[in-house]
């Protein structure tokens, strides 16, 4: 038994202790706190190039990714499937769980038109709220795979 947890304590952990985590997840909270949205707005007006590889990689997708898997069989991707749309679903809910309030506190405070028409910098383009407006902004590239899974279980896909 003493030899098995010496080899235990030998081994590198494969999760951090808890301390570390929490470092971790304070770093995280000084970084969204500490969000600004000039930074990524200058750094997405210096890469306009992506967005056109995302749309040219899409309309190869979806034109000649049914030519592609016709005579293939189907991938049985669905729990894999299942765990991504999970992965976009929890996403989703912190997003919300940071930016919601915000906007209420703002409809609350300052009327309909305010949070319609007031520059976003004003209210809810920096920290946390900015920060998860962003990242929201910057899914639609991961979400893609949405496409790949379909064609690659050949279902139907949509042209969006």
């Amino acid at each position: 038994s003493n030899s098995f947890c010496t080899l235990l304590e030998r081994r590198p952990r494969a999760c951090p202790n808890p301390h570390e985590a929490m470092e971790y997840l304070r770093a995280f909270e000084r970084m969204q706190n500490n969000y600004k949205h000039e930074d990524i707005a200058g750094w997405m007006g210096e890469h306009t190039e992506i967005p056109v590889i995302c749309v040219t990689a899409y309309l190869a997708l979806v034109f000649y990714g049914r030519d592609f898997m016709q005579d293939r069989a189907a991938f049985n991707l669905k729990p894999l499937f299942t765990l991504w749309n999970l992965i976009l679903s929890v996403f989703s809910f912190i997003g919300c769980a940071y930016t919601i309030p915000v906007l209420v506190d703002n409809l609350t405070k300052h009327g309909f038109y305010f949070t319609v028409c007031a520059p976003s910098q004003t209210w809810y383009s920096n920290g946390p709220s900015g920060f998860w407006t962003a990242v929201f902004c910057l899914s639609k590239i991961p979400e893609f795979m949405d496409t790949v899974f379909l064609v690659f279980q050949k279902k139907p896909v949509i042209f969006l």
